[in-house]
């Protein structure tokens, strides 16, 4: 794989070494670069991607940024040993059993990963159009949103804004979390799920 000269592509915002490192992310993600593989040198990714050393530095240093790999100047860089997590928000969709974790908390638990959910603000706000129109609100209707982050066995996995129709988040029903609340109405979550 090869990324596009600058000019080739003049619609993708991202500077060239952004999208140098997203072609290298994809190969560590895919498994075509399997943890504790090392990367390329920085000659033959020069040459790959036509572009400076410079630029390949710049490139290798988002991905030590984010934790996919690691290494040191004048040292070989190396995909790191620990894979990224992936969740599949899909299969914990349905609801838990009342006075139950959510799912993806228990689902995380069976695999030994210890999960949190940090509650971040939660505020009355006027929507995107999208989401308005997903919630079949009127133009001027605003919404509840919550900002929670997502972590597991202490790293941040997931950021998440959730949005909710007024009507689903009077004020009685902001405070008692999922698993201390039986009302049927309350905003699932609405304190930090432990």
């Amino acid at each position: 794989m090869t990324v596009p000269t600058i000019d080739s592509v003049p619609s993708d915002p991202r500077s060239l070494h952004e999208r140098i490192a997203a072609d290298l992310r994809d190969e560590i993600m895919s498994g075509d670069l399997a943890p504790g593989a090392k990367l390329p040198s920085t000659a033959r990714l020069k040459a790959r991607f036509d572009v400076s050393n410079a630029t390949i530095q710049k490139a290798l240093q988002v991905l030590k940024d984010e934790r996919l790999v690691i290494g040191r100047a004048g040292a070989v860089v190396t995909v790191r040993e620990h894979r990224q997590r992936t969740m599949r928000p899909a299969s914990f969709m349905a609801p838990a059993s009342s006075g139950q974790p959510y799912r993806w908390l228990a689902e995380a638990a069976k695999h030994g990963i210890q999960a949190h959910s940090t509650l971040l603000n939660v505020a009355e706000v006027s929507p995107p159009a999208d989401v308005s129109s997903a919630l079949d609100l009127a133009e001027s209707e605003t919404a509840l949103l919550r900002h929670q982050i997502l972590s597991m066995d202490g790293e941040p996995v997931e950021l998440v804004k959730s949005y909710y129709p007024l009507a689903l988040s009077s004020a009685p029903q902001r405070g008692p979390s999922r698993r201390q609340s039986s009302h049927p109405g309350a905003v699932p979550g609405a304190e930090p799920a432990q």
